[in-house]
């Protein structure tokens, strides 16, 4: 029964929300495969890129405050997201391009992205969210999402924020 648990507890993982492609490959299942499965332990992979738009009734004042378990009051509605109480929340940050030196509050910044787009029906960010394997230590999800977070505004010259959620109990 304490194996059952400890296998449980190995398959869950830790989730990282930035806002990637959804690779879902499936394996063949031959003689092999199975074989092999039962030797070793293998990570399982998960990415999806969901955008935020204004025509679906999105918010990114609302999902960041939901993604970052804080409270954000969305100047553009005048409504407050309150999730203080959100469970699961294990750090986060804002990351910007390397050629941008300044410090900048999540509500600041999710406020400044909705004032930027006008149309009704405008796309105001993109969610990422990302399984990182449970082999990894807990500093090494989080140098691994700053890495992550770092390359994609700098690729793209966004800012980004990033936050890592405890794995669910399920």
């Amino acid at each position: 029964n304490a194996d059952a648990v400890s296998r449980r507890r190995s398959r869950r993982r830790t989730h990282l929300r930035v806002g990637c492609v959804n690779p879902m490959l499936k394996m063949q299942k031959t003689e092999n495969n199975v074989r092999a499965r039962r030797n070793s332990q293998m990570a399982i992979y998960h990415a999806t890129c969901k955008p935020i738009s204004r025509g679906a009734g999105h918010s990114s004042t609302a999902k960041a405050a939901y993604i970052g378990c804080k409270q954000i009051t969305d100047e553009r509605t005048s409504e407050k997201f309150n999730y203080n109480k959100k469970q699961g929340f294990l750090g986060g940050d804002i990351i910007l391009p390397d050629c941008i030196d300044l410090k900048i509050s999540s509500s600041k910044l999710w406020n400044m992205a909705e004032a930027a787009e006008r149309r009704c029906d405008s796309r105001v960010g993109r969610e990422w969210e990302i399984s990182l394997p449970c082999e990894l230590t807990q500093e090494q999800r989080q140098a691994l999402a700053i890495d992550f977070t770092r390359q994609i505004a700098n690729l793209y010259g966004v800012a980004c924020e990033y936050a890592l959620h405890a794995p669910s109990k399920n």
